[in-house]
């Protein structure tokens, strides 16, 4: 249970980059689309992934590889419902 347990709340840091789309994207109508806040945006998105890949992957050796599979099953799963779920943008 405490596998699962992390698993959920990976999955809900992880996907909280979704929703910080829509605020780059409201900041980037406001100034104008401008080129900085895409390469900061990109930047940011790269290495946020590459923090949570790195973190996986020491956390899956620490696991059995039954248990990593069940995990990310469970991971993928929970991110895919998330992310189904629908936005509400404030106008």
């Amino acid at each position: 249970m405490d596998g699962f347990l992390l698993a959920l709340l990976l999955v809900f840091a992880l996907a909280l980059g979704g929703r910080d789309q829509w605020l780059v994207a409201q900041l980037a109508d406001a100034l104008e689309r401008s080129a900085p806040l895409l390469v900061i945006g990109v930047m940011t998105a790269t290495i946020s992934a590459a923090v949570m890949a790195w973190i996986g992957a020491g956390f899956a050796a620490l696991l059995p590889h039954r248990a990593a599979q069940m995990l990310v099953a469970f991971a993928l799963g929970l991110a895919a419902l998330e992310l189904a779920w629908p936005v509400r943008v404030k106008p």
